[in-house]
C-alpha cells in the first residue's frame, strides 16, 4: 500500500486503512484480511421482539421501540438489521439469558462506546461471538462483559486495542466452558483492576499472560478463584505486583497450580505473595516464565 494515497494506523491486532482520495476505511489484520469500514456518529437503536427474536435496527419502525438495553429472558436469538451505533454498551444484552445467537454481530458498530460493562452478562446460552470488528479504543470498562457466559467455548479478541481500559474486574467470570483464550495481544498500561478477571472458569487449563503488564494495578482479588482445572499461568517479567495491591484469595481453590520450577498449590498461600515467577525452593511462585 505504500504505493497508495493512504493512512495507515495500528489499533490493536488490526490496522486502520484510509484511502485520503476517497476517505474509505478499512481494517486489515496480521493475515492480510480485510474489510470495509464506515466510522459512525452515533445513532439512535430501535427493537423490537417478534417469536422470541430480537430485531435492532437505526430507523424508526412500527412495533420498534427505542432503547439502549434489551435485558429481556424469553429472547432466543438476536438479529442487527442494519448498521447501529450506540453511545453506550453498558448493560446491553445483559440476562438475555436464553439466547444462543446474535446475527450480523459486524452491524454493531462499538467506535463511540467507552464501556462493555455487563455488556453479555448472564447470556449463558450464547454459544459464539465473532468480535474482531469491534472498535474498542475507547473502552475504560470491560467488567462482567463475559459474566456467566457459560456456554462459550472460545473468544477471539485478539484484535481489540486494550490500551485505555481500566477496569477487567469479573470479566470472564463464571465463562465455566472456554478452554481457550487468547490475550497475547493485551495492552495493560491503562489498568487498575483485574479482581475476579478469571473466577470459576473451571476449564482453563492454562493461561498466558506474557503481554501482561501490572505495574498500575491495584486490584486482583479473587483473579483466578476456583479455576479449578488451571495448571500453568504463562507471564513475562512485566507481572508486577504493586505495594497497595488488594489480592484477597487471589488463588484460592486452583488446587491443580503448578509453577515453572515445580512448585504446587497451597492453601495457605492463595495471595499475592506467591504471584510471581516461580524460583523454586527458595523463591517459590504460582507462574511461569515466557520468554
Amino acid at each position: 500500500l505504500s504505493n497508495k494515497n493512504v493512512d495507515i494506523v495500528k489499533s490493536g491486532g488490526l490496522y486502520k486503512i484510509t484511502f485520503k482520495d476517497t476517505n474509505n476505511l478499512y481494517k486489515m489484520n496480521e493475515n492480510g484480511e480485510y474489510f470495509y469500514w464506515e466510522n459512525m456518529q452515533p445513532t439512535k437503536i430501535y427493537g423490537k421482539i417478534e417469536n422470541n427474536i430480537l430485531y435492532l435496527r437505526a430507523t424508526e419502525e412500527n412495533g420498534y421501540t427505542k432503547g439502549t438495553q434489551w435485558n429481556n429472558a424469553t429472547i432466543t436469538k438476536i438479529v442487527i438489521e442494519d448498521p447501529i451505533a450506540p453511545e453506550t454498551c453498558y448493560q446491553m444484552f445483559m440476562n438475555c439469558s436464553i439466547c444462543k445467537e446474535i446475527e450480523n454481530i459486524e452491524n454493531l458498530h462499538t467506535e463511540n462506546v467507552t464501556t462493555f460493562t455487563n455488556m453479555f452478562y448472564n447470556c449463558k446460552a450464547l454459544e459464539k461471538l465473532n468480535l474482531k470488528y469491534f472498535d474498542t479504543e475507547k473502552i475504560e470498562s470491560c467488567s462482567q462483559t463475559f459474566y456467566n457466559c457459560q456456554s462459550l467455548t472460545s473468544l477471539n479478541l485478539s484484535y481489540w486495542n486494550t490500551s485505555n481500559i481500566k477496569h477487567f474486574y469479573g470479566m470472564f467470570q463464571f465463562c465455566t466452558n472456554l478452554t481457550k483464550i487468547d490475550l497475547t495481544n493485551f495492552d495493560l498500561q491503562s489498568a487498575v483492576n483485574l479482581g475476579a478477571m478469571f473466577n470459576s472458569c473451571y476449564s482453563l487449563t492454562s493461561l498466558d499472560l506474557s503481554s501482561f503488564d501490572t505495574k498500575n494495578v491495584t486490584g486482583m482479588g479473587s483473579m483466578f478463584t476456583s479455576s479449578k482445572n488451571l495448571k500453568t499461568i504463562y507471564v513475562s517479567d512485566k507481572f508486577k505486583i504493586n505495594s497497595n495491591i488488594s489480592s484477597n484469595n487471589m488463588f484460592i481453590y486452583c488446587s491443580k497450580l503448578v509453577g515453572g520450577a515445580g512448585t504446587t498449590y497451597s492453601s495457605s498461600h492463595v495471595d499475592a505473595d506467591y504471584a510471581h515467577i516461580d524460583g523454586g525452593p527458595t523463591n517459590p511462585g504460582y507462574f511461569t516464565l515466557k520468554q
